[in-house]
C-alpha cells in the first residue's frame, strides 16, 4: 500500500519527504518538510491533535474550549507546527477517532480519507476526500472484490438487519500467491478460490460503505460468556484527557475487563501513581457510562503502565500497529 501511494505522488508530481522514524520527533519532521499531504496511522496523529490541543492552551487566555477558538491563534500555530500547506490528510491501519477528524478538518481546512487493506492484497477500499467517519473505509476499489462471511458463534451474519455483517473476504488482482518459507500457512488465509480472509468484521452501510466493526481475532470472552469488543471501548476511553495510550484486555478468568494505560504525562505529572491509578479509572468509567456501554464492557481494574506500546518493546508493529496477543501475554499475570 505504502508502495502504491509513492507511485501516485511520482505520477502527480509530488515530492515526498520522510520522516525520522522516531514519533516522538514528528513535529520536527513537520516543521522541517511543511508538507500539503500527511499519510499516518491513527497513533500518530491523535499524538498531533494532543500536541496542538497544548498549544491552543498554551495561546489561550482565560478558559479554554476547543469549541471556541480563535482563528488568528489557529493561524499562529500552523505556521509554528509547518502545517499551513497542509490540505489532505490520509490514515489506515485502524480507525481515526472522531473527534481527531472533526478537529484537524475544522481548525485547519484538512480533507481526510481513509484506505483499507492489508499486506497480502494491498490496498482494498478508499474513501471519498472528507468523507471519514470512524470505522467507514468507503468502497471497492476497481482491482479488489469484496464480501462478507457469516460468524455465526459471534452472532454476525449476512442476514443482519438493517445491514449484513461478517468477516471481511477480499479477492483482487494484486492480492499475494504465498508466504516466503511458511507455504502450510496459505490455507489458514486464503480459500480455494482465492478469496483473502482478512480477520476483520465489517458491515455494508445503507449507502453501500464498507464499516470495519471489530477485529475476529480481537474479541475476548468473560466468565460470564460475554464476549467485549476492546476497540469500540478503547475509542471512548481515548477521549480521556489523563490517557496517552490505553488497551482493554481479559479473558475468561475475569468478570469485568481490565484497562491497561500508559498516562498522558503532561495531565497526570503532579499527581501520585496510586491516585492517578484511581482518577483515570473513575474518568474512564464515567465516560463509558455516560457513552451507554454494558456494565460488562466496563473496566473495574486499571494497570497503570511505565512505558508506552512501542516498537522497541515489542508490543507494536513497524507500522505502528499494537500486537494485541503479544499485550495479553505480557500482562495477564497482573489482571487477577
Amino acid at each position: 500500500m505504502e508502495r502504491s501511494h509513492y507511485i501516485r505522488e511520482f505520477i502527480t508530481g509530488y515530492k515526498i519527504g520522510f520522516a525520522q522514524g522516531d514519533s516522538m520527533k514528528m513535529l520536527d519532521d513537520i516543521k522541517a518538510l511543511k508538507p500539503t499531504q500527511i499519510i499516518s496511522v491513527p497513533l500518530v496523529w491523535k499524538r498531533l491533535y494532543e500536541s496542538i490541543v497544548e498549544m491552543f492552551k498554551s495561546n489561550s487566555t482565560g478558559e479554554f474550549s476547543l469549541d471556541d477558538i480563535d482563528h488568528n491563534i489557529v493561524k499562529k500555530i500552523s505556521f509554528e507546527l509547518g502545517l499551513e500547506n497542509l490540505r489532505i490528510a490520509g490514515t489506515g491501519s485502524a480507525s481515526l477517532p472522531k473527534y481527531i477528524n472533526d478537529f484537524i478538518s475544522k481548525y485547519f481546512n484538512v480533507n481526510f480519507y481513509e484506505g483499507y487493506g492489508m499486506t497480502e492484497c494491498s490496498g482494498a477500499t478508499i474513501t471519498s476526500l472528507g468523507q471519514c467517519e470512524s470505522g467507514i473505509v468507503g468502497f471497492p476499489v476497481s482491482s479488489s472484490k469484496i464480501k462478507l462471511v457469516d460468524i455465526d458463534d459471534l452472532g454476525y451474519t449476512n442476514d443482519d438487519k438493517p445491514c449484513s455483517r461478517g468477516e471481511i473476504w477480499i479477492k483482487a488482482s494484486q492480492g499475494f500467491e504465498s508466504y516466503i518459507n511458511y507455504p502450510g500457512e496459505l490455507a489458514e488465509i486464503i480459500d480455494p478460490s482465492g478469496w483473502i480472509k482478512t480477520g476483520d468484521i465489517g458491515m455494508w452501510t445503507e449507502n453501500d460503505n464498507l464499516k470495519i466493526i471489530d477485529r475476529k481475532k480481537n474479541i475476548f470472552k468473560l466468565n460470564s460468556g460475554e464476549f467485549v469488543r476492546p476497540d469500540i471501548v478503547e475509542n471512548v476511553c481515548k477521549q480521556c484527557i489523563y490517557v496517552g495510550s490505553i488497551v482493554i484486555s481479559g479473558d475468561d478468568r475475569l468478570r469485568y475487563p481490565v484497562a491497561l494505560v500508559f498516562p498522558n504525562k503532561n495531565n497526570v505529572q503532579n499527581i501520585k501513581t496510586e491516585d492517578a491509578s484511581k482518577l483515570i479509572l473513575e474518568n474512564i468509567q464515567e465516560l463509558l457510562k455516560s457513552k451507554n456501554f454494558k456494565k460488562l464492557e466496563i473496566p473495574s481494574k486499571i494497570i497503570i503502565l511505565e512505558n508506552d506500546f512501542s516498537v522497541e518493546n515489542g508490543l507494536m508493529t513497524p507500522s505502528m500497529k499494537l500486537k494485541r496477543n503479544e499485550v495479553y501475554k505480557r500482562f495477564q499475570h497482573l489482571f487477577v
